[in-house]
């Protein structure tokens, strides 16, 4: 692994742009929606290269390039509370090549969460009380509308204070918190039951990015969707909208080809942006997070 760099997430600020109305076609006429738009201004990647555990920052005027495969996929687990926003280049990472956890940190807060959200059935449900047990947090349970003619909407949680990080993490149109709640348990579910009661679903489809993302069509079902799941979830509905905004140009996502020199230039919905000569190309942060998947440039 010499030389080695593992991307462990990426460095962002989401700015507020201002609230912008939007008006979409019916067949009773125009109906408006307001929306609070924010812009991703990005900082950087936090990376950390083994066996050194430490991370820190690579700007965007750090010129990388992706390693050659195989790639060693490592322990998800860092040193970052659950419950609040930390300093992230503060944190330490493990260094132990692993899916998913080591077994050191399997049993971790960290690994409870992915598991009380990342998993089906009866075993999510335990990881959620024990994640409720150990750690005090508030939960938002959100809608995110996207384009897709059957299913438009998205149900999800995440901790409040990461709302608009989780958004920026997803290709989206608009979205809206249901409700906020202080256990992990009662917040996955309600998630289980929107789903469950046909008003949204808890996956996305994939579908081409780029060419829906000016679609405002979506906010109709966005907006049944929430009063709905509000009146499931025994609150009334806020009526806020908001949306990341993506950037100009952005392209529907490529397979990060070995030996590719680049620096980092944008992040938006999942997508992480890869400057290469004149261009810019798009490829999904998960294919390269967690990995010895980059390397310094030769000069």
């Amino acid at each position: 692994m010499a030389g080695a760099i593992v991307p462990r997430s990426v460095y962002k600020d989401l700015v507020p742009q201002g609230t912008r109305r939007v008006s979409v076609a019916t067949l009773g006429g125009m109906e408006n929606f307001d929306l609070d738009y924010y812009r991703v201004d990005l900082k950087g990647l936090i990376v950390h290269k083994p066996p050194t555990p430490d991370a820190e920052l690579i700007r965007g005027d750090v010129r990388l390039e992706i390693a050659p495969r195989p790639w060693i996929e490592m322990c998800r687990w860092h040193s970052g509370p659950l419950d609040r926003r930390d300093n992230p280049l503060t944190r330490i990472y493990c260094t132990t090549p692993a899916q998913g956890f080591c077994r050191q940190h399997r049993r971790s807060e960290r690994a409870l969460y992915d598991e009380c959200f990342g998993s089906h059935g009866d075993r999510g449900l335990w990881a959620c009380k024990a994640l409720d047990a150990a750690v005090q947090a508030e939960y938002a349970v959100y809608l995110a509308a996207f384009y897709s003619p059957s299913a438009p909407v998205k149900v999800g949680v995440t901790r409040r204070f990461r709302i608009l990080e989780r958004l920026a993490e997803q290709p989206h149109i608009a979205a809206t918190t249901v409700a906020v709640l202080d256990s992990a348990y009662r917040a996955r579910i309600l998630e289980i039951e929107i789903s469950r009661r046909g008003i949204a679903r808890q996956t996305t489809r994939k579908t081409r990015v780029a060419r829906y993302l000016r679609r405002m069509e979506p906010l109709i079902a966005l907006r049944r969707a929430a009063e709905e799941a509000s009146s499931l979830a025994s609150v009334t509905w806020s009526g806020k909208l908001f949306a990341v905004e993506p950037p100009p140009g952005i392209s529907d996502p490529i397979q990060p080809r070995p030996r590719l020199k680049f620096t980092v230039a944008g992040y938006w919905g999942g997508l992480l942006g890869l400057r290469a000569g004149g261009d810019i190309l798009w490829v999904r942060s998960g294919d390269v997070m967690h990995k010895t998947s980059l390397a310094y440039a030769e000069a």
